[in-house]
């Protein structure tokens, strides 16, 4: 088993070659306008039939804010599993959402809501 980490322009893989590929807590700080990149770029090194988890901040509708650990950095809050979810070889196999803090488990506040979100990729026309 190889594992390794990198960016959506220089991903280290050649196509169809992943069979799980994670996103773990990055793409909230990436700009809106890349999604459509990133996406690309997985589909690109993910096998036809592969895994797909997102564990990242979650909101049912674009939000930024200022991040807090940084300033004059953005952060972006959505709901980044639909920048997968759009094309039909994609499916969500879990998704389960949760205050980013534990021991509170639950809360009404969209600023604190993370999502681990499992897509698998079955698509028989790139077998």
């Amino acid at each position: 088993m190889e594992a390794c980490v990198g960016t959506a322009e220089s991903l280290p893989y050649a196509d169809q070659s992943v069979d799980l590929l994670i996103f773990g807590f990055c793409l909230y700080l990436c700009d809106p306008t890349d999604l459509f990149q990133i996406a690309a770029k997985a589909r690109r090194v993910l096998k036809a039939s592969a895994w797909l988890a997102i564990l990242d901040f979650w909101s049912p509708y674009q939000r930024s804010n200022d991040y807090h650990h940084c300033p004059g950095i953005r952060s972006y809050k959505s709901n980044l599993p639909a920048m997968f979810l759009w094309h039909p070889s994609y499916v969500v196999t879990d998704h389960r959402l949760r205050h980013h803090c534990h021991p509170h488990p639950h809360t009404d506040s969209v600023d604190d809501w993370v999502a681990a979100t499992i897509i698998r990729r079955f698509d028989k026309s790139d077998a």
